[in-house]
């Protein structure tokens, strides 16, 4: 390898390597992206996939500008010229270099493409998707375009939006005079064609162009004259003619200074502005171009290309003045260096936003981002008591441009503060182009992506950003203020740079893990002590569930219950007179009598089976309203009796229904469906007792998942939902009446006590249950149905042991997949699923949670783990996201306490209640 080989190797060395770097981020986009719409992360979707497909593009765009763009920047066109070599010579192995660099690149993009979206692209329904075809179009029409603007223009930013516009402006022409309405049957293939021939004759003209300028190029210094616009000469000579030179503040020169710095970009701004202009009124006079979705789409995003303006801006902002060598003398002024660095960067972000939000919101006005116009009025319109209505006719307009032009600013001032940080430390605009454009999907995706990583063990939501904000603006901002100061740019320069960089980021992620994990807690009592026990394991101590509350059985026969709302323990504690609804639902009530053979509880009502058979139910249903905290607390309940049956035997209540079970195994439901008469609920004590069917065999009734579950004599299992049946038991059913109809499900055949808990892993639902010998099995999966198409998931029944020991008592879900289970000897366990436990039931794995070994029973309520301790006490273990409302005890961006959190007390005996 030669010299100059080499010497083209390192001018196009640094943009490659960005480059190969940018293909490989199509790797994060989401492979599946009509999937990854479908979810709440549909911005985060879009915005991977359109930075990953348009990344690597841009960098081969700035390849092509850098091949003669670094000469002309960096001052050795005039040696390349006078190089002892014939200019054909040197003219092939330019275009040799850059080509093969393109060529890698393009490989590297398809491939990655092809790869990446085998899945959707091997789909029926996927379309002939004309991938290599455009994406070498886009190669040589770059590689022309780059060669030519660049050696006619000897400007690199005007090289750059003639590279653009020119191939958009032949696309659009092609395409919309092959859409006319005389040729709307010409077949689409003719019409790539069509394209194809349009832009290969403009590649091969424009490189034919390029070498010509090339081979006959001359660089020869300027002789003599001020150059000056047309519109500010004048007053410059008169401003520099005058000797008063002081009545100017050195402020308003810096800001002139850099005013007239930026441009050459005021000046490419005027043009798009015409061109945009011109494009608006093509639009109008051509009915929006409907005729041509191509020209169409590209007419309505021209103002696209504003956003463009701030990049440029900031790149130019310090390494224009370092090029130009003016930097050293401006450092030597009598202002303050800061005062002159606040400025630049003052005057750079007033261009961005002047440049990429005011500018395409002026000219397109409603037309632009129109999903964030609000389009009704009369959302902004209130009726007076007198019955006049107002619109807030100022307040709609306001939301209706303010947020378009947020939107614009904010996304102007992070791409200029980007490019301005970069431009600090490069040597001239085009030097810190690739570097720029980098950060900026760098900044995107950390900004965007972050936040929306699911199972991140460092952080969650925007915790990364309230922690990284404050650390790295200030880095950032510090780096910039002293890369400013530096009149070289090098090697020392950047590792410095890095340095400080990577240790703000590893200080950024080692805070932001700490304050995920709570390492505070830490430092204090993990579990606190538990008082003297007074309940005792086994016998008849239960814990389940009341409505969204939860009930306990006691050794003595009384039942312990929650009365009070079930978002009294979820909306925040500053409610006015929110603290004795608080403090009752903590205390609990105990219920009357000790001879409770069943008790259930709804949102209004409690129904309950006394020993001799009879069934009672409460006097007086609650009914709860908004303001529920402003009600007055409910007295004890009374029960009265419901019939003068004594053959009841079991019950189950699924929110205003109660199902019931007689001694001679007929079924009866307690309320009416549709619960609500004429917009009152209708109480179940105010309803008859009604047989559902005529079969005599059931044995027990349970609820699992909101759907009833009912067993008969011989140990089969039937659901009130279709959900739990399997495929093929899903015609097997029985019809009860009318309103209720029952499906086999073979599922919960095995379960007499323990009922099945529901959980999941990352690909699929399944059932974990402790069965009557003290196994811990799986018990039942949902699996893909190869019966049917499109397929469906039918629940299968399994016995799959998840552990060797035989001393589990009960289990109950853990928010995000997991399961609670206890142990006999008063030890709780949490269980996760890494893998799926059907094919891979040995990667299932437990780990005791906390340290106390008196507990007595699980439970759940409103979807907490619940665990009551021999001493009466209740606790919960974590708190699922959905009700993380109170900032104070549940905050959302940070992981759940490693520590029990108290919710409720049974009162001992002895105690009088309290």
């Amino acid at each position: 390898m030669n010299a100059f080989i080499r010497k083209e190797v390192r001018l196009q060395g640094p943009t490659f390597a960005i480059g190969a770097v940018a293909t490989l981020l199509l790797w994060l986009s989401p492979n599946n992206p009509s999937a990854a719409y479908a979810n709440s992360n549909v911005w985060w979707a879009q915005l991977s996939l359109s930075l990953s497909l348009l990344s690597a593009p841009i960098i081969g765009l700035m390849l092509a500008l850098n091949s003669f763009g670094r000469e002309f920047s960096g001052g050795t066109f005039s040696s390349l010229l006078a190089q002892p070599v014939p200019r054909s010579r040197v003219w092939w192995t330019k275009v040799a270099i850059l080509a093969s660099a393109l060529a890698i690149l393009l490989v590297l993009w398809v491939g990655s493409f092809k790869l990446h979206f085998r899945e959707v692209l091997a789909r029926p329904d996927a379309g002939d998707i004309p991938l290599a075809m455009t994406a070498i179009l886009f190669t040589v029409v770059v590689f022309s375009g780059g060669l030519w603007t660049v050696l006619f223009f000897r400007q690199v930013a005007a090289a750059f939006w003639f590279t653009l516009l020119i191939p958009g402006f032949l696309l659009a022409m092609v395409n919309h005079k092959f859409s006319d309405d005389t040729l709307a049957d010409l077949p689409q293939p003719k019409l790539r064609l069509a394209i194809a021939i349009a832009l290969s004759l403009y590649s091969v003209a424009g490189f034919l162009f390029a070498r010509w300028l090339f081979l006959r190029a001359q660089d020869a210094h300027w002789s003599g004259g001020t150059i000056a616009l047309p519109w500010t000469r004048q007053p410059a000579l008169r401003l520099f003619s005058q000797r008063d030179h002081r009545r100017w503040r050195p402020r308003a020169a810096l800001w002139f200074k850099e005013f007239g710095l930026h441009r050459s970009q005021l000046v490419v701004a005027g043009v798009l502005a015409g061109l945009h202009l011109a494009v608006v009124i093509a639009r109008y006079l051509n009915h929006g171009f409907k005729s041509s979705p191509t020209t169409e789409f590209l007419a309505e995003h021209f103002w696209a290309l504003w956003v463009c303006l701030p990049w440029l801006v900031g790149c130019a902002a310090v390494a224009e003045e370092r090029k130009l060598g003016t930097l050293e003398a401006h450092l030597c002024q009598p202002a303050r260096r800061r005062t002159q660095f606040a400025i630049k960067l003052a005057s750079t972000m007033l261009i961005a936003v002047l440049l990429g939000a005011v500018m395409p919101l002026l000219l397109e006005r409603r037309e632009i981002l129109p999903d964030m116009h609000i389009n009704k009025p009369g959302n902004f319109a209130f009726a007076t008591p007198g019955g006049e209505i107002i619109t807030l006719a100022g307040l709609f307009w306001w939301f209706d441009w303010s947020l378009p032009f947020l939107t614009l600013t904010a996304i102007a001032v992070a791409t200029a503060s980007m490019s301005f940080y970069v431009s600090t430390f490069s040597r001239n605009t085009l030097q810190a182009i690739a570097p720029a454009t980098l950060a900026i999907l760098a900044f995107y995706i950390w900004w965007f992506a972050a936040p929306r990583l699911d199972d991140n063990p460092i952080w969650h939501g925007w915790l990364i950003h309230y922690v990284g904000v404050p650390v790295l603006l200030p880095a950032l901002l510090g780096l910039a203020y002293w890369n400013f100061k530096q009149i070289c740019a090098g090697w020392p320069l950047w590792r410095r740079n890095l340095i400080v960089l990577g240790g703000a980021f590893a200080f950024m992620l080692l805070a932001t893990g700490l304050i995920y994990h709570r390492t505070w807690e830490w430092l204090t009592p993990m579990e606190p002590k538990h008082g003297p026990a007074f309940l005792k394991p086994g016998g008849r101590n239960t814990l389940s569930s009341a409505g969204l509350g939860f009930q306990v059985r006691l050794p003595d026969g009384h039942i312990w219950i929650n009365r009070t709302p079930p978002f009294a323990f979820i909306e925040p504690s500053q409610l006015p007179g929110v603290e004795p609804w608080l403090e009752q639902r903590r205390r609990g009530e105990i219920i009357e009598d000790t001879n409770w053979l069943a008790f259930a509880a709804n949102y209004h009502e409690m129904l309950g089976i006394k020993t001799d058979g009879s069934l009672w139910i409460t006097e007086t249903p609650l009914t709860w309203t908004n303001n529920w905290w402003r009600q007055p607390l409910p007295g004890p309940a009374r029960f009265v009796r419901i019939g003068q049956d004594n053959d009841w035997s079991g019950m189950a209540i699924n929110g205003p229904l109660a199902y019931l079970l007689k001694t001679n195994g007929t079924l009866w439901r307690l309320g009416t469906n549709p619960p609500i008469v004429g917009k009152r609920w209708l109480p179940l004590r105010d309803a008859l007792p009604t047989q559902l069917g005529t079969n005599t065999d059931w044995a027990r009734i349970f609820i699992a998942r909101g759907a009833m579950i009912f067993q008969k004599v011989d140990g089969t299992s039937w659901s009130s939902m279709i959900h739990f049946a399997t495929e093929k038991e899903q015609i097997i059913m029985i019809h009860l009446d009318s309103q209720m109809n029952l499906f086999r499900a073979s599922a919960f055949d095995a379960h007499r006590g323990e009922l099945p808990i529901e959980t999941h892993w990352e690909h699929g639902n399944f059932f974990v249950s402790v069965l009557d010998d003290g196994q811990f099995v799986l018990s039942a999966a949902r699996e893909q149905s190869r019966a049917q198409n499109p397929p469906t998931y039918a629940l299968v029944p399994k016995r799959i042991p998840l552990s060797r020991e035989t001393n589990w008592i009960s289990a109950t879900a853990y928010p995000r997949g997991g399961v609670l289970t206890l142990k006999s000897d008063g030890t709780i366990w949490k269980w996760n699923f890494p893998r799926d436990p059907v094919k891979h039931p040995e990667s299932a794995s437990a780990s005791r949670v906390g340290k106390h070994s008196d507990w007595i029973a699980l439970g759940d309520c409103n979807g907490l783990p619940v665990t009551l301790a021999a001493d009466g006490s209740f606790w919960t273990w974590q708190f699922p996201a959905n009700i993380r409302k109170e900032p104070k005890l549940f905050p959302p961006e940070i992981a759940p306490t490693r520590k029990p959190f108290h919710i409720g007390q049974i009162p001992r005996p002895g105690t009088g209640g309290k």
